[in-house]
Order: C-alpha cells, then sequence, then structure tokens
C-alpha cells in the first residue's frame, strides 16, 4: 500500500494553486481600478469577489479527502481552469510519488 500524507499532498495542491491564482491578481486589479474610475460598482463587487473566491481557493479542508483521486478533484476549475494534475481523467503521479 502507499503511504499518503494527506498534509503534504494539501500543501502541495495548496502551492500549484497559490502559483495558478498569483498571474490572475494583476489582471483583476486593473481592472478594478479602471472600474473604480468610472465609478462601476456592479464591476467592482464582481472583481472584489473573485478576488476574494481565490484568496479563498487554499482552503482545503484535510478531512474533506481520503485519497489523492479525491484531493485532485478539489481542483478549483471554475476559477483556475485546466486541473494540472489530471490528464484523461486520471490522476498524475510523478516519479517522486508527489503529485504532478
Amino acid at each position: 500500500m502507499i503511504n499518503f500524507n494527506k498534509q503534504k499532498a494539501a500543501e502541495f495542491v495548496k502551492k500549484e494553486i497559490r502559483r495558478k491564482r498569483k498571474k490572475q491578481f494583476p489582471d483583476l486589479d486593473v481592472q478594478y481600478m479602471r472600474a473604480l474610475e468610472i465609478n462601476d460598482t456592479d464591476t467592482i463587487s464582481d472583481i472584489v469577489s473573485k478576488k476574494q473566491s481565490l484568496r479563498n481557493a487554499t482552503n482545503i479542508d484535510t478531512g474533506s479527502f481520503q485519497t489523492r483521486d479525491e484531493l485532485v478533484q478539489l481542483w478549483p476549475t471554475d476559477l483556475l481552469g485546466s486541473n494540472p494534475f489530471v490528464s484523461n481523467g486520471d490522476v498524475s503521479v510523478g516519479q517522486s510519488g508527489s503529485l504532478s
């Protein structure tokens, strides 16, 4: 049986989430400033909500999954796009045994 450290696996996925979301914040900041300049409160609210969702994406509860497959399914595709840990519907595991 493969040893599975849920805490380390969750941290690995969180690191990738942080890497992917970091790319989105500068663009959202520009959109926010433009909306602020024209007092577009609906757009401002949408951007604030999206940024908060991006921040919350790393709130992974280790009790919410038991296997690597279940952890990988927690990837927020609606926020960050395609899951980097899945190819052709299968979980991709690196040679070191970590998710990749």
